[in-house]
């Protein structure tokens, strides 16, 4: 909305909804008066009109290439080592697969259906490849489930209740812990728990939201 013409009329979001973008569309205005007929028209105000909407979720495949060297001097190859990926052959990111334990042990969601909705928007993955990430991951998580003691699904549970009670995103902090934890030093693992986690990123946190 312009600063020089202030909103007259129209429906407004709720004030919940004061942290989301706005897209601003404007409609073309009339080129000559409506009553008369005349071209000189000057802007008088104009009325906003707020409609919630969503944007369909976006799949991407990234690539990350090592190139090589060699030497000219002893012939040998030089590269830069592969970065760590909780699966083997790094198949699915951290955000990908934090989305899969979030939606399995924080919403309930049973793989199965996952599986389903990620058909329906064009990305085929078969039930025992996205089984096999579950434990994947919980073994990359192990050393933090050791922490929280029980079986493997009432830790992870345990895990993402204590994340939402203390503020955070559970699915912003497993994407963020299975993205760090390998080169974590082991002694200080404990900063990877939900109750004294610290992200880069503040949307992380409900509550800077």
């Amino acid at each position: 909305m312009d600063a020089d013409y202030p909103h007259q009329g129209g429906q407004i979001c709720t004030p919940e909804h004061n942290h989301l973008p706005r897209e601003r569309v404007v409609v073309p205005g009339p080129v000559s008066c409506q009553c008369c007929g005349g071209d000189r028209l000057r802007k008088l105000g104009e009325d906003i009109t707020e409609t919630l909407e969503v944007v369909p979720r976006q799949w991407k495949v990234i690539q990350t290439v090592r190139e090589k060297f060699t030497c000219r001097d002893c012939e040998k190859i030089s590269q830069t080592p592969a970065p760590f990926h909780a699966i083997p052959r790094g198949w699915a990111g951290p955000n990908l697969l934090a989305m899969i334990l979030f939606d399995k042990f924080g919403q309930h969601l049973p793989l199965n259906r996952q599986v389903e909705r990620f058909e329906r928007e064009g990305v085929s993955l078969s039930l025992s490849t996205v089984a096999d990430s579950i434990g994947a991951c919980c073994a990359v998580l192990a050393p933090i489930i050791k922490r929280r003691g029980g079986q493997r699904a009432a830790a992870m549970y345990s895990l993402i209740v204590s994340a939402k009670m203390n503020d955070v995103d559970p699915q912003a902090w497993l994407a963020d812990v299975l993205h760090r934890i390998a080169g974590h030093p082991a002694h200080r693992l404990d900063e990877l728990l939900p109750w004294n986690w610290k992200s880069a990123s503040p949307a992380a946190h409900l509550l800077a939201a």
